[in-house]
């Protein structure tokens, strides 16, 4: 019977384990490595559409916003293609 009980608390904590690495660190680690290669991504096409850094480019609308509005379609293609639905 104590090998039951013990055998089945080791089931249950890795069944617990395997649930918050599933669906929390490893999301949450899926996002970090998307934002930063969106970043990267939206900041060359920047680049590139404009021929200057994102940082020197003299708008009224500022560069976080620009550098945003070209950040969230590379961002979502990259969840989904991580199995990421956002």
């Amino acid at each position: 019977m104590k090998f039951f009980i013990s055998l089945l608390l080791i089931i249950l904590i890795l069944l617990i384990s395997g649930g918050l690495y599933w669906f929390g660190w490893r999301p949450e680690q899926i996002r970090r490595e998307c934002y930063v290669y969106a970043r990267e991504e939206a900041e060359k096409q920047i680049k590139k559409f404009y021929g200057t850094n994102v940082y020197n480019i003299a708008s009224g609308l500022g560069e976080e916003v620009i550098l945003e509005e070209s950040l969230g379609p590379i961002y979502n293609s990259c969840l989904r293609a991580r199995g990421i639905n956002k």
